[in-house]
């Protein structure tokens, strides 16, 4: 498994140290992690399809991902991340109305969630600035 493979990638919507590294051992690739997200309640959806964690607000869903992407980019191992979606699942095309979720960082009407924004926004931006003061302290 893995043989002609440059990296490990997964889905992952915890960042547990001991996970990471055996990831990393076992396979003696690094990884990346191709979906995480947190669903907030504020919105009007329901939820309750999918495994990303529910948080109350836009706000502590940018606190999720703040904590989530240093959290990996922490980690020597960690080559990139990527959240999940780009827009909330849309009720006209989903079979069922019960898993319609919020983990887009726009709105099914394109409405950007801007809490979501500015934290990915800070991060993306000054990241390593950030775990560069985080090493030194």
């Amino acid at each position: 498994y893995g043989l002609y493979k440059k990296a490990l990638t997964t889905n992952s919507q915890r960042t547990k140290r001991d996970w990471t590294d055996m990831w990393v051992e076992t396979s003696g690739k690094p990884f990346l992690i191709t979906e995480f997200y947190a669903k907030g309640m504020d919105t009007k959806l329901p939820n309750k399809g999918g495994a990303g964690w529910v948080v109350k607000t836009q706000e502590a869903r940018g606190a999720f991902f703040e904590s989530f992407a240093l959290g990996l980019m922490e980690h020597p191992g960690c080559v990139g991340y990527h959240w999940f979606k780009y827009m909330d699942d849309h009720p006209a095309e989903k079979k069922s109305r019960v898993a319609i979720s919020n983990k887009g960082l726009l709105s099914s009407q394109y409405e950007i969630y801007e809490d979501l924004h500015a934290s990915q926004k800070m991060v993306n931006t000054h990241g390593y600035a950030i775990l560069e003061r985080m090493r030194r302290a």
